[in-house]
């Protein structure tokens, strides 16, 4: 079945070439309207419906200016043109595409002599999939660097062993610490969020020393 398509400029306003602007007489069922409207391009569908026009949440509803007891336009999808040095996802929601840089880099510090518990990381700005960590002591030859994705802890440590400068790998963290062969502080990401991702350590021995780690965080 044939159908028209129409090119706007804005969404609402009533001005020429807005989608409200068109007249409900010239329409008809399942016309199409591409709106490009600050970066994003709109694909809208006319039918005989009457529900209310809102703008807030996807999908749009737009009603033409002179609506009588029926008709109106459906948003069916939004694609924004793009960013110069960005790269699109997908929203938090799962309703439309968005663009951005998708990287965080950050820093935390943690007191090693604090008994087992978990923090929260926020911040971030989105929910990472896979995270960097480089934890270190400072004036101390505690340092790990780690990869995590919340399920799979990978990370290389520099391990106090009678061989100086020895180093070793393991599977079960994201961050190790070696003050001693018998003291030691092993972290690895518990939970990740909307926002960021919750850390959960366990030391071991009497552990001293404040670490600080840097990380960098993937969408």
């Amino acid at each position: 079945m044939a159908y028209t398509v129409y090119n706007c400029t804005a969404l609402t306003g009533g001005a020429e070439r807005a989608l409200d602007a068109l007249a409900v007489a010239g329409l008809a069922a399942n016309d199409r309207a591409f709106c490009v409207v600050s970066g994003i391009m709109y694909i809208f569908s006319f039918s005989t419906g009457t529900a209310a026009e809102q703008t807030t949440t996807h999908p749009y509803i737009i009603r033409p200016d002179d609506y009588g007891a029926s008709g109106n336009w459906t948003e069916l999808i939004n694609i924004p043109i793009g960013a110069a040095n960005y790269k699109q996802f997908m929203n938090a929601a799962g309703t439309a595409p968005e663009w951005a840089s998708g990287i965080k880099i950050g820093t935390f510090t943690k007191d090693t002599a604090i008994a087992d518990n978990g923090t929260a990381i926020t911040g971030v700005g989105f929910k990472p999939s896979h995270v960097i960590f480089l934890a270190l002591i400072s004036g101390t030859s505690q340092l790990s660097i780690g990869f995590d994705d919340g399920t799979t802890h990978y990370c290389l440590y520099n391990y106090y062993s009678t061989t100086p400068g020895a180093w070793a790998v393991t599977a079960g963290s994201s961050m190790y610490l070696s003050q001693t062969d018998v003291i030691t502080w092993v972290a690895s990401i518990t939970a990740l969020g909307a926002d960021g991702f919750t850390y959960t350590w366990v030391k071991t021995g009497a552990k001293t020393g404040t670490v600080t780690v840097y990380f960098m965080a993937f969408r």
